[in-house]
């Protein structure tokens, strides 16, 4: 009976400490957006300097459409310069009148250092239009 009486103890002493701790927890904040369920860009650089990245965009039911602006760019002391694609502006657009879109684009980076891939969204609704601006960054090689 102690035996069941020490355990039971311990474990309302566990849970009681443990409940404080997670409300002290920081909170997350989401984006709400009138349009758009889920927006994302993911980034890697392999380690023979293989950059790719992916853009993805789900609208919600009052989605009517989709455009994308994509490109990559090089940490210079404190700015970003964009990296040469070789098309024009240097980027990558997509557009869609579907509620979703999901590109992935590829790049062999010629130096070392700070790259960063930039996504903006701008999707149409019938709620307000919204513009959406995501970046992921990576180092290569330092």
């Amino acid at each position: 009976m102690k035996k069941i009486t020490a355990i039971l103890l311990t474990l309302v002493l566990l849970f009681a400490t443990a409940v404080p701790s997670l409300a002290a927890m920081p909170e997350v904040a989401v984006p709400c957006y009138a349009n758009t369920s889920q927006a994302s860009v993911t980034f890697v650089i392999n380690e023979e300097g293989s950059a790719s990245w992916t853009i993805a965009c789900i609208g919600k039911s009052s989605c009517t459409g989709i455009y994308a602006i994509t490109y990559l760019e090089y940490k210079v002391g404190n700015s970003w310069e964009r990296v040469d694609l070789g098309n024009t502006n240097d980027q990558y657009t997509y557009s869609t009148t579907a509620s979703r879109t999901v590109h992935t684009n590829e790049q062999n980076l010629t130096a070392y250092g700070t790259y960063r891939a930039v996504v903006v969204f701008t999707v149409y609704g019938t709620q307000e239009d919204e513009t959406i601006t995501l970046w992921n960054e990576h180092d290569y090689g330092i």
